[in-house]
């Protein structure tokens, strides 16, 4: 009867557990967040292909051809965009490929393999010619040089010359070797001076095939450019300078208001540690228990209380004398003749 019981509940168990299949298919690629459009840098390399979506949307200004200089590089970026000197476009799109790959055709950049290095991977830029209508392509051949390309991110352009055009600039650090853009003559902008900002406008450059957007500095006696990352990372404006100074003025105000504080909190409580002392141990030793201070006829006690455990004792016992030393280092030592203060040396 028993082995008829097992049985059964042998069969039951298998019959009850079956192989379960689900209908609904796995999402097994991860969806990441493109990273937020930043108008603080122009169109620069991104460690994640995804991450190039931020421009997609934005304008950009073809920026035009030095007349004056000629460039040193005999690279030509954009025969497709030859006649496009000071176009502006709307970017539409970007796909990417990696260019040693046997598939030439382009991506989706969410659909791009995180290994393809950025040297060996390939842009393709859906513009929009602003004033025609028109859509052409703008082709990076290596990711790692889509900075180098001539094209200029409308909204960085617009967000520098709205920071510091028309403002009194004030130098955060030490900066050397800048030309008069007048005389020639060479310049060192010491922290702290001031300069206006005239302007922001493209400029032709020597050795440089297309024109770079540059400030225009002045002050009583000197005039001279900088790019605009340059400028980012060696001036505030005079309105950033004084908020700042006004903010550390409030902390240090702060701080010392503090110190007074905390100051007045322990005179307190040093006095009622004092009075405490002088209820215990009356009014000449617990004064000088209270200020760290040791006299002869003092107990054990005492002396722990105002200076603290010493590093080391020496004790001499002998038939009803008790001879202790107490070391605090450099050369300071308690003598101590049946636990009162008898000598003090240091």
């Amino acid at each position: 009867m028993k082995t008829i019981l097992f049985l059964f509940l042998f069969i039951s168990n298998f019959v009850y557990s079956q192989v379960t299949i689900r209908n609904e298919s796995l999402v097994e690629k991860p969806y990441y967040k493109p990273k937020a459009f930043d108008s603080l840098s122009n169109i620069q390399l991104q460690q994640r292909f995804v991450d190039y979506k931020q421009y997609v949307g934005y304008k950009v200004f073809y920026k035009p051809q030095s007349k004056k200089y000629k460039s040193s590089s005999s690279m030509n970026y954009l025969d497709i965009l030859s006649d496009a000197d000071g176009k502006y476009f709307t970017i539409l799109d970007i796909t990417a490929r990696d260019k040693y790959s046997s598939n030439r055709h382009y991506k989706k950049l969410e659909d791009m393999p995180s290994d393809v290095l950025k040297n060996s991977a390939e842009l393709k830029v859906k513009l929009k010619d602003d004033k025609t209508g028109d859509s052409l392509y703008w082709h990076v051949d290596m990711a790692s040089s889509i900075q180098n390309y001539p094209f200029l991110l409308v909204p960085y352009f617009e967000k520098a010359k709205k920071d510091f055009v028309g403002q009194n600039l004030v130098a955060k650090k030490y900066i050397s070797e800048l030309i008069d853009s007048k005389t020639g003559k060479v310049l060192d902008i010491e922290p702290k001076q001031i300069w206006f900002c005239e302007d922001l406008s493209l400029t032709e450059t020597s050795n440089q095939k297309y024109l770079t957007p540059l400030f225009y500095l002045t002050n009583k006696n000197y005039s001279v450019v900088l790019d605009i990352d340059k400028l980012r990372s060696s001036f505030i404006t005079e309105a950033q300078y004084n908020k700042i100074q006004e903010e550390k003025k409030l902390a240090e105000a702060q701080k010392m208001k503090q110190e007074k504080a905390d100051e007045q909190k322990r005179i307190a409580e040093d006095k009622k540690s004092k009075q405490i002392y002088i209820n215990k141990y009356g009014a000449k030793f617990g004064s000088m228990i209270a200020d760290h201070r040791v006299a002869i006829g003092m107990s054990m006690e005492m002396c722990r209380i105002a200076w603290g455990e010493p590093l080391d004792i020496n004790r001499i016992t002998m038939k009803g004398y008790a001879h202790e030393q107490w070391v605090y280092g450099f050369g300071t030592y308690l003598y101590f003749n049946n636990g009162i203060l008898s000598t003090i040396q240091d």
